[in-house]
């Protein structure tokens, strides 16, 4: 499921559909180390994907703070600029 959180049917679908893995949405990451908030959503949806078995993805990540926070929280992947910043397809192989 893309995007986790940002809607009531994100739960219902982790519900209804066989789902291995879900990606976190940004909007829950982007301020993380500065949003007591936003770190307890994603400690919570985090909590609940390992609950069923699931995977995780953080998306938007982009500096180490923000890695700590996930990392504690138990994320399974991490993806954002802080990994590699986007590129034009043409120029790839």
């Amino acid at each position: 499921i893309d995007d986790f959180g940002a809607g009531y049917t994100s739960f219902k679908n982790l519900k209804l559909l066989n789902v291995d893995i879900v990606k976190i949405d940004g909007a829950f990451i982007k301020n993380l180390p500065h949003d007591t908030s936003d770190q307890i959503f994603v400690k919570t949806m985090i909590e609940l994907a390992n609950t069923f078995g699931m995977e995780s993805v953080a998306e938007w990540v982009s500096d180490e703070a923000t890695i700590a926070h996930l990392k504690a929280a138990g994320i399974t992947y991490l993806q954002g600029f802080h990994y590699g910043l986007p590129f034009d397809a043409a120029e790839y192989g």
